[in-house]
C-alpha cells in the first residue's frame, strides 16, 4: 500500500518523532521511562518491546543487559548505530523471541497500536518471555476522545505499512484487558497507567 509523505513520518525520522512527542508531553517527555525504573533490578536482562530508538536505556541500571525489538527500520538503524542489541520485528503479525533470555519484558505506550484481539495474544506471550512484565500505557477518560480531530490526525501520522491501528484505551479498558491475564493494574496519574506481571 502506498502512503502519502506525512503518513508514518514519526517512525521514519527520529527528529520528527521527538519533536512531535515533545509538543505533546513537554517537560514530562521522559516521565514514561522514569516510571519503569523502580521495577528494574541491577542484574536484569531486559527486552524492550516496541522500543523506538532505545531511549529507555538511559534510565536503566548500568549493570542491566538491554535488548530491543521494533518494527521501524529507521529506529532499528538508530539502535544499531548505538550498538544496542536489537531486531526488526512486526509483532502485529508474529513475535519470534528466544524465551529463555530475559528476566523482564518492558513495553511503553505501545498497546494502543494493536487491535484488542492481538493485545490479548501479546500479553500472554510476554509472560512467557520474561519472569516479570512491565507495561506503561497512556490512557484516556472516554472512548470518544479517540474520535476527536486531534486523535484522527495522530492516527493518520502514525499509520504505516506495518501498523495501521491506533486507539488509546480508557483506564477501565486497560484494567479489564490486563486483569484477564493476571496482570496487576494501577493508575499512575491522569495520563499513565501501569500493568505488571510477576512483580
Amino acid at each position: 500500500m502506498t502512503f502519502s509523505f506525512l503518513q508514518g513520518i514519526p517512525y521514519r525520522d527520529v527528529f520528527i518523532y521527538n519533536f512531535l512527542t515533545f509538543l505533546k508531553l513537554g517537560y514530562s517527555y521522559d516521565l514514561r521511562f522514569k516510571i519503569v525504573q523502580p521495577y528494574l533490578h541491577k542484574d536484569d536482562v531486559i527486552l524492550d518491546v516496541c522500543a523506538g530508538y532505545g531511549r529507555l536505556k538511559k534510565f536503566i541500571p548500568k549493570e542491566c543487559t538491554y535488548h530491543c525489538i521494533d518494527a521501524s527500520p529507521t529506529f532499528l538503524k538508530k539502535l544499531k548505530q548505538k550498538e544496542i542489541p536489537s531486531s526488526l520485528q512486526n509483532i502485529n503479525e508474529k513475535c519470534v523471541i528466544n524465551y529463555s533470555h530475559y528476566t523482564v519484558v518492558v513495553m511503553i505506550i505501545s498497546l494502543c497500536h494493536f487491535p484488542k484481539s492481538r493485545i490479548h495474544t501479546l500479553l500472554d506471550s510476554f509472560t512467557k518471555m520474561g519472569n516479570r512484565v512491565i507495561i506503561i500505557e497512556e490512557v484516556i477518560k472516554t472512548p470518544k476522545q479517540n474520535h476527536t480531530w486531534l486523535r484522527k490526525i495522530m492516527n493518520y501520522l502514525c499509520c504505516v505499512d506495518y501498523n495501521k491501528h491506533l486507539s488509546l484505551l480508557t483506564f477501565e479498558e486497560f484494567k479489564d484487558i490486563l486483569s484477564k491475564h493476571n496482570y496487576k493494574v494501577t493508575r499512575y496519574n491522569n495520563r499513565y497507567s501501569i500493568g505488571t506481571f510477576g512483580v
